[in-house]
């Protein structure tokens, strides 16, 4: 164990963590695993999962470089999705053959229309009127009108 992988326990519960969890938290974030399940498998809290992520250098590498390559997955399956795929689909005949048929899945608007609001922003996203474009209505108080007029 190097000094900058492993910062000294001073005083306090010894920590739980192993350096073999460095590997092990990699392939859960590849998996997409959130930090709850993260805690869970390690059996330990949130928290003990953000101390060591604050303590230990590699094993922050491993959650992001983990979570990357799993974000870059649902990337690619929204790209996907956006712009339509084929996928061969096995099914059981009624006399009990194996068919393979390719489907055709076509695109899907909203994932179209996800993917341009986020990676073209500028023209896609949905733009507030400026408030000084618009018209400011202001209430018509007539107050020469007399009180019994008022009233109703």
């Amino acid at each position: 164990m190097t000094e900058e992988t492993h910062k000294p326990n001073l005083g306090g519960r010894p920590t739980l963590f192993k350096e073999d969890y460095v590997r092990q938290v990699e392939l859960l974030c590849r998996r997409g695993a959130t930090l709850e399940e993260i805690a869970e498998f390690f059996g330990v809290s949130s928290r003990t999962i953000l101390r060591w992520k604050l303590e230990n250098d590699q094993f922050c590498r491993a959650l992001k470089i983990g979570a990357e390559v799993f974000d870059d997955r649902v990337e690619m399956s929204l790209y996907h999705r956006a712009t339509g795929y084929k996928k061969t689909v096995k099914k059981i005949s009624p006399d009990g053959e194996v068919i393979e048929t390719v489907e055709d899945i076509p695109p899907d608007t909203t994932a179209m229309i996800f993917w341009l609001k986020n990676r073209k922003p500028a023209q896609w996203r949905v733009k507030a009127e400026d408030e000084k474009d618009q018209p400011q209505v202001q209430p018509i108080i007539n107050v020469n009108l007399p009180p019994s007029d008022r009233e109703h």
